[in-house]
């Protein structure tokens, strides 16, 4: 048996690339639903917020509205740089681009679960957490299969 030989780091092809960025994705998913392990953890280790006035307020409003704003604003971000993207017509230039708008959408995402977490640790409120991870965790799901249906894509046009 001859051993495998790994593809050179010049020549990915579309299938590993995909797989990577699926891996990435889990990973990053993932990373949502421990922040909200942390917060469990953290509950029944006897947290108490700082803060013991009840959640609301301006402060807790406008924590909350930057995250959802965060995750309002990377698609259409993501979007205007897939536009201003020039036609690639060899893979390893267009997966390069679409790896830039996978993780400048998924940066934008990810102030939905700072967000929710800057709430839970200045008011322990958990279900505020749970709503903003579940907001970024859909929205880097979104971002990913956007842009797995974008390789999808020029693969089918390369064939």
């Amino acid at each position: 048996m001859a051993p495998q030989q790994r593809p050179q780091s010049g020549s990915s092809t579309p299938s590993l690339v995909r797989r990577r960025l699926t891996v990435v994705a889990v990973a990053l998913i993932t990373a949502q639903i421990l922040y909200a392990a942390l917060a469990i953890s953290l509950l029944q280790g006897g947290f108490k917020a700082p803060k013991r006035a009840e959640p609301g307020g301006p402060l807790l409003l406008g924590i909350f509205l930057f995250g959802i704003i965060g995750v309002m604003v990377s698609l259409p971000i993501v979007k205007s740089l897939a536009k201003r993207q020039p036609a690639a017509p060899e893979f390893m230039a267009f997966s390069r681009a679409l790896m830039t708008q996978f993780f400048v959408g998924f940066a934008f995402c990810e102030i939905a679960g700072l967000a929710g977490l800057l709430i839970f640790l200045i008011y322990a409120d958990i279900k505020t957490l749970f709503f903003l991870l579940w907001v970024a965790g859909t929205a880097i799901a979104a971002h990913f299969l956007r842009v797995k249906k974008a390789m999808e894509d020029f693969e089918e046009t390369q064939h």
